[in-house]
């Protein structure tokens, strides 16, 4: 599932949320040369490098611990 937001007082930027079942079918994405191509050509629109950051979720204020391989 994926979520895309517009920053309301930060114009040109934008955040896309990403949900996957584990971290490495995330890498195995991430690292494929299918999802480079994309992530060349939307980083030449914006003239930026798209910026990632992992998180885990909090479930009734218990985090889980997932072994993550970035």
């Amino acid at each position: 599932m994926d979520q895309s937001f517009a920053s309301l007082d930060s114009k040109g930027e934008y955040l896309v949320v990403s949900i996957w079942d584990t971290i490495d079918s995330w890498n195995q994405w991430k690292n494929s040369e299918e999802r480079q191509s994309i992530q060349d050509q939307i980083d030449n629109l914006t003239g930026k490098e798209t910026q990632y950051r992992y998180y885990e979720p909090i479930v009734g204020g218990i985090i889980p611990k997932f072994e993550a391989r970035l």
